[in-house]
């Protein structure tokens, strides 16, 4: 006896890879990105606001179908406040060395990111 529609879950199965693997893919890494950027700019310490202020975002395609997100600070003295261990923030409480780090990596950040991933992507 043949199975009935079996072309027909072919072909939206090849729909959704193509739509998981393009548009949704990007989508989702727009949303991780911008989750993490906000909880960056939480722990970003300010003193003259040119530092949270400089905070940056690119999302873009590879030839191969890799989607990359990034996050950056184009102030040059980003890089040893987020590297630096030993430095207390004068001006803001919730700011912290590793801050760009932090607002990925962190238990709060990784469950929101977590629930993007889980929320684009189910079936």
């Amino acid at each position: 006896m043949p199975l009935k529609g079996v072309e027909k879950v072919r072909g939206r199965y090849q729909a959704l890879i193509k739509e998981i693997s393009g548009p949704r893919t990007v989508k989702v890494v727009n949303a991780i990105v911008a989750t993490g950027a906000a909880y960056a700019k939480l722990y970003t310490p300010v003193d003259t606001s040119a530092l949270i202020n400089s905070q940056r975002k690119q999302v873009s395609e590879g030839g191969s179908g890799v989607v990359v997100g990034r996050v950056w600070y184009s102030q040059e003295y980003a890089i040893w406040l987020e590297t630096l261990d030993h430095w207390t923030p004068r001006k803001k409480p919730t700011a912290k060395p590793h801050f760009l780090k932090s607002g990925f990596e962190d238990p709060e950040p990784q469950a929101d990111i977590k629930e993007i991933i889980r929320n684009w992507y189910k079936l």
